[in-house]
């Protein structure tokens, strides 16, 4: 704020300011003055009367759209929601007709404030990009919360306000795609002027407010369990030091916090943490805007890391995000969008597990906590820094492993591999583990011939290493497919084709449609039946391999190798989501087994053993294998909570 003067004139009571934006531009460029003016009358009747008066005479300029107008009336509006409507379309409609001059004077928003007792006080906004008219979107928002939450950012989800415990706070409901692949994200976003951000206990309170909201927006019945969730508090007080320390002490921050809170943070589906500070390196200097992230966008799971900001002069928002260091690398966006991903999570998160990249974040935090149990404890005296490396474990054409990577969401098959390297307080210098784990997110995480391979193949390594493998279970099964190219094709011949209830003689492929298929595809008999020539079908091949019994061999083939592993290596299974049929087989062929309380262990569903019994015996899944199961019987030897807590299992 550079200068500020109140007048009384008339019934108006008039502040008229300067200010600046104080944050770094890209370029470095001149920030431009802007001008404000708050306006107080009495009533409706007086804002209609002074309105084109107090515009004429604000001492402002466009064309920039730089400038604000802010207006407020003493006396209440009565008549309910259509009082509001009522006042709404009056204050559009005199707004609107001075709409020419508001663009002249460069002037970007107006609002309208208008008491509320005993409630807080009605405020209304007529942004220039709608062309002066009311947005529902910033309604009964203070007028700078609609930018200081960004929340301009979130228009593509089509947000939907839900209720709020604080002031401070906006709660979004935002929703892409269409069902069944439709997407859902809760947005709790708010704003503070603590100072002390930057202290622990400070920041762990003002983490636990916004799960606190995430929390209560979860009970209205229009959020999916599905929905992942987004957190952003913008902290207005400067901070006194350099971005680069601030992005550290940030790391090292929100490290102990998410260790800490993983259960409620996974619990609430947190994708993505977001806090935009401004940094000076002495009072009265320039500040920078900097955006500290914790995001599972780029797979791990909230990855912690921080941007620069620049901003554009004119509107103030953020044009670019850099990186921090030697090689500087401007963004568009502090992290990459990817709604497949998005959607991959929630896939996982519908059968109750965790996306299978993320555990590399939960093995992460989970070796963080176990560093502050032993400093605490003092059998340590602080934490080295890289506690996790890992690789990705690939095959090459040839069948064999080795260590890269690749973009997170890509595979193709739906098993993985790590190579971990884990600085555990028993092993400070590191202790070198691999990890198998099923994607739920590939065709239900089942085992077909590409998997058996891929789990042979790394597991073979990790004994060839003798380096302990860990399994992560999260499947459906050997994979039984159906040969989708034939399915609109046979034709069925009744016994009597008036009462299908009779039965069918056979399955058939006309000759046209016969001819549409190479050798091998199926194996038929060629008949005549009235008139007609026909294949009768005696098998299905279809034209893709991996989807029939082929799959039972590599299924004992990966049950062989588990075997092998048992005798030369520690094997483990870490059961999530469920694990059936051959995954069943191969956690119980491993020397240990963690089981989630919602991971049941089991050959076939209940439902399919009922139709065999012919009564209803079975309710669940878990009372054929869950944890109320298997642990007493000794197929389990450890029960865990959730995902984190199996993890730190």
């Amino acid at each position: 704020m550079l200068e500020m003067s109140t007048t009384k004139e008339g019934d108006a009571v008039l502040t008229r300011y300067d200010f600046k934006t104080a944050d770094k531009t890209l370029g470095d460029g001149e920030m431009p003055l802007r001008k404000g003016l708050l306006a107080v009358l009495p009533d409706l009747e007086a804002l209609q009367t002074d309105f084109a008066k107090l515009v004429d005479n604000f001492d402002a300029a466009g064309p920039d759209p730089l400038n604000v107008v802010h207006l407020a009336i003493n006396t209440p509006i009565d008549g309910g929601v259509e009082g509001e409507e009522n006042l709404i379309a009056t204050a559009t409609e005199m707004i609107s007709a001075q709409a020419e001059a508001l663009k002249s004077k460069g002037i970007r928003l107006v609002s309208l404030m208008v008491p509320n007792p005993p409630k807080w006080p009605r405020i209304f906004s007529f942004p220039l990009k709608d062309d002066y008219k009311e947005a529902p979107a910033r309604r009964n928002l203070y007028a700078t919360m609609y930018n200081l939450l960004e929340l301009d950012r979130l228009e593509n989800w089509s947000p939907e306000r839900l209720p709020a415990i604080s002031h401070n706070s906006v709660v979004l409901l935002g929703q892409q795609g269409t069902r069944p692949r439709v997407q859902q994200r809760l947005f709790c976003r708010g704003v503070t002027h603590m100072e002390g951000i930057s202290d622990p206990a400070a920041a762990e309170a003002a983490l636990l407010k916004a799960l606190d909201e995430l929390q209560f927006a979860m009970l209205d019945t229009r959020v999916s369990p599905t929905a992942s969730s987004h957190l952003f508090l913008h902290v207005l007080s400067p901070i006194d030091s350099t971005p680069v320390e601030a992005i550290e002490a940030y790391k090292e921050l929100m490290s102990g916090l998410i260790s800490k809170h993983a259960t409620r943070l996974l619990k609430l589906s947190v994708d993505e943490i977001e806090v935009r500070i401004h940094t000076r390196e002495e009072k009265g200097g320039p500040r920078q805007a900097v955006r500290l992230m914790a995001s599972s966008m780029s797979g791990q799971w909230l990855k912690l890391d921080g941007f620069l900001e620049y901003l554009d002069p004119i509107t103030g928002t953020t044009v670019s995000y850099c990186s921090v260091g030697e090689d500087e690398t401007c963004y568009l966006e502090p992290y990459p969008v990817s709604t497949e991903l998005q959607t991959k999570r929630a896939i996982a998160r519908r059968i109750g597990t965790t996306y299978a990249y993320d555990f590399l974040g939960l093995f992460e935090k989970g070796v963080v906590r176990a560093w502050q149990r032993a400093i605490a404890a003092g059998t340590a005296d602080k934490m080295p820094t890289m506690l996790l490396e890992a690789d990705e474990l690939l095959l090459d054409d040839d069948g064999n492993v080795y260590r890269g990577s690749r973009v997170v969401g890509t595979n193709k098959v739906g098993m993985l591999g790590w190579h971990l390297t884990l600085k555990t307080p028993e092993y400070p210098e590191g202790r070198p583990l691999v990890i198998i784990a099923n994607d739920c997110t590939v065709q239900s995480g089942s085992f077909g011939l590409l998997e058996d391979n891929f789990f042979d193949a790394v597991s073979k390594y990790a004994r060839a290493s003798g380096l302990p493998r860990l399994h992560i279970a999260s499947n459906s099964g050997a994979r039984i497919g159906l040969a989708e190219e034939l399915k609109p094709f046979f034709k069925v011949a009744w016994n009597d084709p008036a009462n299908v209830g009779s039965g069918f003689k056979y399955l058939y492929l006309s000759a046209e449609d016969a001819e549409k298929f190479g050798e091998g595809v199926f194996n038929a008999e060629v008949i005549t039946e009235a008139g007609e020539k026909r294949f009768r079908l005696d098998a299905i091949v279809g034209q893709q391999d991996g989807i029939g019994v082929e799959n039972l061999r590599g299924s004992g083939m990966i049950a062989g190798e588990t075997s092998a592993a048992y005798d030369e290596t520690f094997t483990l299974s870490y059961v999530t989501g469920r694990s059936v049929g051959i995954g069943a087989y191969v956690n119980r062929l491993a020397q240990r087994v963690i089981q989630m309380d919602n991971g049941p262990i089991i050959l076939t569903g209940f439902s399919a053993l009922n139709k065999l019994l012919g009564r209803e015996v079975y309710n669940s899944q878990d009372q054929l294998g869950g944890p109320q199961i298997m642990l007493p019987n000794g197929v389990s030897h450890k029960l865990a909570a959730d995902d984190q807590d199996g993890v730190d299992h």
